[in-house]
């Protein structure tokens, strides 16, 4: 009995045991399909995502949209989001014709608002907030054609076509009265498109890489116009009147077939940057009158000589390079002073003359590639000139050794036939120094030889508080005409300016202790720029009207109360800089005599008025009013710029 029981308790024993095992073998099984489906997740999640990143690009440039994919693009959240911002973009989307719901977009919304009055439904976006279209963007496209439906979008301010396959623009286009800046460059337009000459508020049109031969007569009608862009394009000849855009900033010709520029070119005053490069041109008009321009582009051409730069007093690079100059007139350079790059590569040019130490503020100099036998010794003179390339000439002098250590041996080497020729020239008696007794150092101030050179007096930062009559006797007979004496200790004006009368054109006197202005400054008749900044003059003399030259005067940062009678007197001034005084009112009505004024700057003064007169002075191109006591114009009108600023004041005059 013992062993039975025994036998049937081993067997229960056994069959747990089984049992236990077919649970383990279950529950292992089941892990295992857990896991099993777990990674056939992740890796179908991959798949999916690498299948997602592989799959085909069907807006590629080499897929021609069909009308029901372009149609597809034009989806109810595009729409939604164009009503709301007012801009509509589509770019690169291999699309060849516009879809038609663009032209429309505006009149979608009114058909998808059916339940608008209904008070039960939230509306996402209430007719009253909608922005009109003013931004339409269609670049990089395959467009041929545009719809005359584009008139629809009468609120257009900005157009973008640019790298399309147009050939014509429709009439239509011209009835947008708003379009303000227009993008057409990259297409195939071979005629100017009339419609273009009503878009009388353009101010930004380009149009470059076109197939344009010529431009239409009344394309001068966009008077609006700052930024002109015409380049790589087959023009030709321009039309007459292009001095009408006076408005003009920026004027891109290169790339073109011209040969001649139109004389009236010059009247383009507020024209800051000019490309003519890589044209067929062999002349130029005098620039004089270009007074704002600062970058000249006239490389790549046919040019046999530099036009005068008279009157050019902002301009800082000129590119001439890869033309026919054979010579360089030396008055070219007192027209340049304010150069900073001067690029005259692959010419002809045979000599430099020694008056080229006039431009004082010559950085890089590039006379690469000319048939120069020999360089002035006063390059050594410029004392900002970094960069001077004049590999590609026939130096008798200048070894090549020299050359190739860089701008820095090429300047000492010059540095030193200059010093070697200055002891020579002090065996003559008429270039020796008169010795005086002044206080301090009387080898600061340079002899007559160097300012013959150079044509001006330059001892600026030397803590003078005196300057000796024999300098400015010196100064005199060699004719110099500018004179640079600011960062020193003076207080009062040198006597001895009074006899550089018949030549002294430039005069600086800032960051001086000057207290008072003397009377025989009114007798330097041929004054064209006097700057007195950061000194503590209270008044001018009224005999300063006779200046009838002057053009520029700079009186900031001194101790005036109101603005010098004397100043309303000369009729040629053009800038005025009285910021950072005490000045409380402005005369109006005697301001207006100043015809040529262009630059007022009454910045950081005590002004509490602003008379509405002052609108009137409409050649104003800078009015600098920031930093006073007045109310009105308020600090966002000022902030709009000069225009809107003096079209403020011309409202505000009483009927």
């Amino acid at each position: 009995m013992n062993g039975a029981k025994k036998g049937k308790q081993k067997l229960k024993i056994m069959s747990e045991a089984v049992e236990n095992g077919e649970a383990d073998k279950s529950k292992k099984s089941t892990i295992d399909d857990n896991q099993s489906v777990n990674s056939f997740k992740s890796s179908y999640s991959a798949r999916s995502k690498i299948s997602h990143l592989k799959r085909p690009n069907v807006t590629s440039a080499f897929h021609r949209q069909t009308k029901e994919e372009e149609c597809a693009l034009i989806t109810p959240s595009f729409i939604k989001e164009a009503q709301k911002t007012g801009i509509i973009k589509l770019v690169a989307r291999g699309i060849h014709s516009v879809p038609e719901k663009i032209w429309k977009i505006q009149e979608l919304q009114v058909a998808n608002t059916e339940d608008q009055y209904r008070f039960d439904r939230k509306q996402d976006l209430s007719w009253w907030n909608q922005t009109p279209v003013f931004h339409l963007d269609l670049s990089s496209n395959t467009i041929s054609e545009i719809s005359k439906d584009i008139q629809l979008l009468e609120d257009l301010v900005y157009l973008n076509l640019h790298d399309n396959c147009l050939t014509k623009l429709p009439e239509e286009i011209g009835n947008l009265s708003k379009l303000a800046k227009l993008d057409l460059s990259r297409n195939k337009i071979a005629v100017f498109p009339i419609p273009l000459c009503k878009l009388v508020e353009l101010t930004t049109l380009n149009m470059s890489h076109n197939h344009l031969t010529h431009l239409h007569q009344n394309f001068t009608d966009l008077i609006m116009l700052e930024f002109l862009d015409l380049s790589e394009n087959k023009i030709n000849k321009l039309p007459r009147g292009m001095g009408f855009l006076i408005r003009l900033v920026d004027l891109n010709l290169s790339h073109n077939v011209l040969t001649s520029l139109p004389l009236d070119i010059v009247n383009l005053r507020d024209l800051t940057k000019l490309d003519i490069s890589y044209n067929n041109l062999k002349l130029l008009p005098e620039m004089g009158e270009l007074r704002s321009l600062e970058y000249l582009y006239a490389n790549n051409n046919n040019l046999i000589k530099i036009p005068s730069m008279t009157g050019c007093n902002n301009l800082k690079e000129c590119y001439f390079g890869f033309n026919e100059i054979e010579a360089l007139h030396s008055d070219m350079y007192h027209d340049m002073r304010s150069v900073k790059i001067l690029d005259l590569p692959n010419n002809k040019l045979e000599e430099i003359p020694e008056g080229i130490s006039v431009m004082q503020n010559l950085i890089r100099l590039n006379l690469q590639n000319n048939s120069l036998i020999y360089l002035p010794n006063t390059l050594c003179l410029l004392p900002h000139l970094q960069t001077l390339t004049v590999d590609g000439n026939k130096f008798r002098t200048l070894r090549r050794d020299i050359i190739q250590c860089g701008t820095s041996r090429i300047l000492k080497f010059l540095r030193e036939r200059y010093d070697s020729d200055m002891e020579q020239l002090k065996n003559f008696k008429d270039i020796e120094r008169k010795q005086e007794v002044v206080p301090g150092d009387s080898s600061i101030f340079p002899d007559r030889y160097s300012m013959k050179i150079s044509r001006s007096l330059n001892i600026a930062n030397k803590e003078l508080s005196y300057v000796p009559d024999s300098v400015f006797e010196d100064f005199a007979q060699v004719q110099a005409d500018t004179i640079d004496i600011c960062k020193n200790d003076l207080t009062q004006v040198p006597n001895g300016i009074g006899l550089t009368k018949d030549t002294l054109v430039l005069l600086n006197l800032s960051a001086n202790k000057i207290t008072e202005l003397p009377d025989f400054l009114s007798e330097c008749i041929h004054l064209k720029y006097i700057n007195l900044s950061k000194n503590l003059i209270t008044e001018i003399p009224s005999s300063y009207s006779n200046l009838k030259q002057l053009r520029e005067l700079n009186l900031s940062n001194n101790r005036f109360q109101e603005i010098s009678k004397a100043i309303y007197g000369i009729e040629r001034l053009e800038i005025l800089n009285l910021s950072n005084n005490q000045i409380t009112s402005i005369d109006a009505e005697s301001l207006q005599a100043l015809k040529n004024l262009a630059i007022l700057d009454l910045m950081n003064n005590s002004i509490t008025h602003v008379p509405p007169i002052l609108g009137h002075m409409k050649q104003l191109r800078a009015l600098e009013l920031v930093g006073n006591s007045f109310r009105q114009p308020s600090h966002a009108v000022l902030q709009k710029g000069t225009e809107s600023l003096l079209a403020y004041l011309r409202d505000k005059i009483p009927t």
